[in-house]
């Protein structure tokens, strides 16, 4: 009887990883899927973790076609979030890491905060929310899979994508590993 209760327990905990495992990567596999759609011969070029003090934000990876990653090309970013963050919250610091940029005027920025707050919810640690530069250099918006939108000025696809991908990003170390260079 004690054999079977042992047997019994190893299944459960198999079944409980197995299932864990599947969960863990729905998120990576939704983003992997969504850049195949829009980028030809998509691949991995990097991938890094945001981390804001002591905290883990999310991960992100970056898809793109090549070996090297060409911004005036269809790519994707994908982050995965490791913590419940509000939609407001992540609407004002994209646009503050916008701005930060000063290249876009006020009214810009008012429009794309109008924009993204149409399109971003609270996510919690099970989301992952993907961009894509598509052929015509506009920005579409997935989450965990499902169309979110889209903003269709070609200037804040530039902007936006930069605040990870850009050379004047507040975060260097991070985008290195986002582009594959980190140890270049």
């Amino acid at each position: 009887m004690t054999d079977y209760r042992g047997q019994m327990k190893v299944l459960i905990r198999s079944i409980s990883f197995l299932f864990m495992s599947v969960m863990f990567c729905t998120g990576v596999q939704a983003d992997e899927t969504i850049a195949q759609r829009y980028v030809e011969d998509a691949r991995l070029i990097g991938e890094a973790r945001m981390k804001v003090l002591l905290w883990d934000v999310f991960d992100a990876r970056l898809y793109a076609s090549g070996e090297r990653f060409d911004r005036t090309k269809p790519f994707a970013l994908s982050l995965s979030y490791l913590r419940e963050l509000r939609g407001h919250s992540i609407v004002e610091t994209t646009i503050s890491e916008m701005s930060r940029q000063g290249r876009f005027s006020p009214s810009e920025l008012r429009s794309w905060e109008g924009q993204l707050a149409r399109l971003i919810d609270d996510v919690d640690t099970d989301t992952t929310i993907t961009g894509v530069r598509d052929e015509n250099g506009h920005t579409l918006f997935y989450r965990d899979g499902q169309a979110l939108g889209k903003i269709t000025d070609t200037r804040f696809t530039g902007g936006f994508f930069d605040i990870w991908l850009g050379d004047r990003t507040s975060r260097p170390a991070f985008t290195r590993q986002l582009l594959g260079t980190a140890n270049s």
